[in-house]
């Protein structure tokens, strides 16, 4: 249902000027790449926040595995990490029930992630065109492999006899 994601979508991508038009009559159930930019544009919105960093992690369309993501909420939990700039370098605050090997892993992940966020977060944060955001966007789809992976879900869910779910993920 659009009218969940309408005030997301009327809010925010105004901020970062991208056009936007809601036919509140079309049914939208959820869709992962609406999602993902959603939870991307709430990432700069808040500032790297843990809500918004977690939110878009738990879409399940970036480069990491589950175990990763369990790991990097529990570190952002515990330590309170939040704001780009604490992206940008490497993680220092250690809570004491995280070992040398878990701080690599969390170091690692950061660095993937703000690899893949920044160039995008920086266009969507300067006054840029539409066109520029559109163009960042898109390589940030890319860099991910977003069509391939809402391909491969959608596949994953026709073969387990969800139309109506394979369907959702063929509408990009």
């Amino acid at each position: 249902d659009i009218s969940s994601y309408k005030n997301y979508i009327t809010e925010i991508f105004p901020k970062y000027d991208i056009p936007v038009f809601t036919d509140a009559s079309m049914e939208l159930s959820y869709q992962p790449a609406i999602e993902f930019v959603l939870s991307f544009l709430e990432v700069m919105d808040k500032d790297y926040s843990y809500e918004s960093v977690m939110h878009l992690l738990r879409t399940g369309l970036l480069p990491f595995s589950m175990e990763e993501i369990d790991l990097f909420d529990s570190y952002l939990y515990r330590s309170g990490t939040r704001g780009k700039k604490r992206y940008s370098g490497i993680f220092t605050v250690r809570p004491k029930e995280f070992s040398d090997e878990e701080m690599l892993s969390i170091n690692s992940i950061r660095e993937k992630l703000y690899a893949l966020l920044n160039d995008a977060t920086e266009i969507f944060t300067k006054d840029t065109s539409v066109e520029e955001k559109s163009k960042e966007l898109r390589n940030l789809f890319l860099l991910v492999s977003m069509e391939e992976q809402m391909e491969q879900k959608a596949d994953a869910y026709l073969e387990m006899g969800e139309d109506v779910k394979s369907q959702e993920y063929r509408r990009i």
